[in-house]
């Protein structure tokens, strides 16, 4: 399987500005139980404030999600 080649917006700590927190991603970060590789900062940026876009390992694994799901960040 190809490996999506990294941008540079992609990042592993991610300033929400909006509310002035940050999220960090420590190691092996999971959204319920899939692999994120990165933050994409950028993309959270053009979707609106206060919300987060993730880089998962396995682009496959994005059919799990849909908008407006809630998730838990967790470690693996």
């Amino acid at each position: 399987m190809k490996e999506r080649p990294r941008s540079p917006t992609d990042a592993s700590v991610f300033d929400a500005r909006g509310g002035g927190a940050s999220i960090e991603l420590g190691n092996d970060p999971c959204l319920d139980g899939v692999r994120v590789a990165a933050i994409d900062p950028l993309r959270a940026a053009q979707r609106g404030p206060g919300l987060v876009a993730f880089v998962l390992e396995d682009p496959m694994d994005a059919g799990r999600f849909h908008r407006g799901d809630v998730v838990r960040l967790s470690q693996g």
